[in-house]
């Protein structure tokens, strides 16, 4: 087993360290600056740093196509999420009980995760989410009752919405299947629960029986010369041209009549071996199978 560097063992506690110290660094900071201006010169100063140390790492530029979702995660993390706290403070409300609440969000995102992710969570994060709602109704429900001056309710609006948008941030991050196209889109998924229960039934039968004709049929009617069929009971029937010129040409020739037959060349096949990979489906007809047949055979002559 390999070691876990020092700097990654040790960075829970400093995040911890740091995201603590942000609620006592706002109480000072909101006596001598409006909240927003504080926030905004902030980040400027954030963000220069951050480019000085992205470049001196060579660190890699951001996707193009993940543009927007970074700037809906930084405005919900950053702008609405701090913009809430350090206005919060700002009217009052002790950096303790700011820093309680805003310890919601995780509760909030796991809730929230639940109903519209639909993550499952286990027993004892259920446990912990009632205590987490219950520590902060407690804590708050006695100041207001009591009548403390530093709970304001524009104060605590403005923390409702800081979490929200932290945990907003949160799902769109954690919602991968939603945004990122390498990832399966749900409609895919459904698509293949489906296709298992058409495999099942009859018609499942049938469409696995007129696949089989159309690959026997295709073998008996390509009686190539110097081309090569390959081999093969499966829906995919390799045609090896060897000369990749040829190959290329072959596909185009196939495409301008109808036809998509991937050109396969080194080096994802081995040299000399080029070729065409027809692949043949259920969907597809006797008519359509023999005409790419008759094509194969009229550009082989040809070319």
């Amino acid at each position: 087993t390999t070691r876990t560097p020092l700097f990654e063992r040790l960075t829970p506690w400093i995040f911890v360290a740091l995201w603590s110290t942000g609620f006592v660094v706002a109480r000072y900071s909101t006596n001598n600056a409006g909240p927003l201006s504080f926030l905004t010169v902030r980040m400027l100063c954030a963000a220069v740093l951050l480019y000085v140390i992205a470049k001196i790492v060579k660190a890699p530029k951001l996707a193009r196509g993940s543009w927007s979702t970074s700037a809906i995660v930084g405005t919900c993390m950053h702008a609405i999420y701090l913009g809430g706290v350090f206005y919060a403070i700002k009217k009052g409300l002790p950096s303790g009980l700011s820093a309680l609440i805003a310890g919601l969000h995780p509760v909030v995102t796991s809730v929230a995760g639940r109903i519209i992710l639909k993550e499952r969570l286990r027993r004892s994060q259920w446990i912990g989410v009632l205590l987490g709602i219950s520590g902060v109704l407690v804590v708050v429900v006695d100041k207001v009752r009591d009548g403390v001056g530093d709970v304001t309710r524009p104060a605590l609006i403005a923390m409702v919405i800081s979490v929200i948008g932290m945990s907003t941030g949160t799902l769109v991050q954690r919602a991968r299947g939603y945004i990122y196209t390498t990832a399966s889109p749900p409609a895919v998924a459904h698509a293949l629960l489906a296709s298992i229960d058409i495999i099942g039934s009859d018609e499942g039968r049938q469409r696995r029986a007129h696949l089989k004709y159309l690959i026997a049929r295709l073998r008996e009617r390509l009686n190539l010369k110097r081309w090569r069929l390959l081999p093969s009971e499966t829906a995919i029937q390799p045609v090896i041209i060897a000369d990749n010129a040829a190959t290329i040409a072959t596909g185009k020739a196939l495409m301008a009549q109808g036809f998509w037959v991937g050109a396969i060349r080194p080096p994802t096949v081995p040299a000399g071996t080029a070729r065409l990979r027809i692949t043949l489906s259920a969907a597809h007809s006797t008519e359509q199978v023999d005409q790419l047949a008759a094509a194969l055979l009229s550009i082989e002559e040809t070319l």
